[in-house]
């Protein structure tokens, strides 16, 4: 028997994944999980004397690394030409009668569809629809490892970051190999869902790398997957990310932009209380906007106590819908910025019992930095307090996870002590910071940093024109 094109391409797949017979029809039942194809049926598969029913085309696409669809297209045509040359052959058996009746006439030979589809047909194609290349259990352990990377991030030693980022990675790569394969809507909507949320947290990771064109991808790509299946909550998230990550580039009128665009998708959203006092207050208060900035952390405590959120202070990278601790702590940072000694004084003491036993070294730091900061520019000082309150954040992170948003700080904390650059207190904090931004994490974090032309959160335009 000839070879039909659907052998040739069956055989081209199999070539093309350097195997042999007996190799393939073990790689596609390895994707089945049964021991179904032997080598016997690949080798009337590639001589055309048999094609695959649908449901096996399904594992074939999965062992080959192809589109289903295109499959059953192709098993389809091969089906029609096999029925064609049937039908050829049993018309020329009767050609002598055919031919009188047919002589001098020109007809257009039209195939006839069947009135009614075969209960065997219908089965078939239930069962394609209904295939999947992953179980709704492997969905949940992924969505598990995802929720158990973030809940580690914050305090997995100064390693942590970077490894639990690669892990992350990984998880990306599997999900989007999954998704290259065939699964009912409702797997797939899941399969969507975790998978932009992981892009999502990679965003958010890259931030704190100070890797900001890789926010700008992961976040994009978040937000385009969420958008498909209709994830509004992600893609809130995600424009929460973009704007902070504009915020640290010093980027200030995106930063604004990113956290406005997602408020407006649905200003009554929990997750608009991230948006509020993490991306428009804080922007808003780097710019001078006074009104603006109190407007955004009164919008973002109102839409906390009129949504059930946690009262715990959750992790920064969460994708839970900010608690009152997690809103006033960032509150705190956008009264820093408008001088508001006791403003931060007042949050501070409002959240210090979270924060005393919080897991995160990351918002004891920055809460202790924003504290001392204010300390030393708002209405009323306390140099020697800001300054052992800087010791002490440097002393800590010295063993505990790095991320960029500390390194500036830290560092934005010495600028705004010098008027009192001559004091003992100041001299030994600038020493200790010297010391630390010398140590080789601190160097690595920094030379790394992805910053646009526009600069980062000083205003500055050289990726690390902050440290000197």
């Amino acid at each position: 028997m000839a070879t039909d094109p659907f052998a040739e391409l069956l055989i081209q797949l199999r070539k093309g994944a350097g195997r042999t017979q007996e190799q393939q029809a073990d790689a596609i039942n390895a994707a089945s999980g049964r021991e179904t194809v032997t080598r016997r049926e690949i080798t009337r598969y590639e001589n055309s004397r048999t094609i695959p029913t649908n449901h096996t085309l399904v594992y074939i696409a999965m062992a080959c690394g192809t589109s289903t669809e295109c499959l059953q297209r192709e098993a389809a045509a091969a089906r029609a030409r096999r029925r064609q040359s049937a039908q050829g052959e049993g018309e020329s058996q009767d050609s002598t009668k055919r031919h009188t009746l047919l002589e001098g006439a020109v007809v257009d030979t039209v195939a006839v569809e069947p009135l009614w589809d075969s209960p065997v047909d219908i089965t078939s194609t239930l069962d394609v629809l209904l295939a999947s290349n992953t179980a709704l259990a492997a969905l949940q352990a992924s969505s598990d490892v995802l929720l158990r990377i973030i809940e580690e991030y914050e305090s997995d030693g100064p390693t942590g970051p970077f490894q639990l980022a690669a892990e992350t990675r990984r998880l990306r790569s599997r999900l989007h190999k999954l998704l290259q394969g065939h699964q009912p809507p409702s797997h797939r909507t899941e399969l969507f869902r975790i998978a932009s949320r992981t892009s999502a947290v990679l965003g958010y990771m890259a931030v704190n790398a100070g890797r900001h064109n890789l926010t700008t991808a992961y976040c994009t790509e978040a937000v385009a997957m969420a958008v498909d299946i209709g994830d509004l909550e992600t893609v809130m998230w995600a424009h929460g990310t973009l704007s902070l990550s504009a915020y640290y580039r010093g980027n200030l009128t995106d930063a604004v932009r990113w956290a406005s665009a997602g408020i407006d998708l649905a200003p009554d959203h929990p997750q608009a209380i991230r948006l509020q006092v993490n991306g428009l207050a804080r922007a808003l208060a780097r710019q001078g906007d006074r009104p603006g900035t109190l407007k955004a952390i009164l919008a973002a405590e109102d839409l906390t106590a009129r949504h059930d959120v946690s009262s715990a202070l959750t992790p920064c990278i969460s994708l839970e819908p900010y608690g009152l601790p997690r809103t006033l702590a960032n509150a705190i940072t956008g009264h820093v910025a408008l001088g508001d000694t006791a403003d931060v004084l007042r949050y501070e003491n409002e959240i210090s019992g979270h924060v005393a036993t919080s897991e995160s070294d990351w918002t004891r730091s920055l809460v202790a930095l924003d504290v001392a900061t204010v300390l030393v520019s708002g209405r009323s000082t306390d140099v020697e307090q800001a300054m052992l309150l800087g010791c002490q954040v440097l002393d800590d992170a010295q063993q505990g996870p790095l991320i960029l948003s500390v390194v500036q700080r830290a560092h934005a904390l010495h600028r705004s002590a010098k008027s009192w650059k001559e004091t003992a207190a100041v001299r030994e904090y600038g020493e200790a910071l010297r010391a630390w931004s010398d140590t080789p994490r601190v160097r690595q974090l920094t030379e790394s940093v992805t910053m646009s032309a526009s600069g980062d959160a000083s205003g500055r335009t050289s990726p690390t024109e902050w440290l000197r």
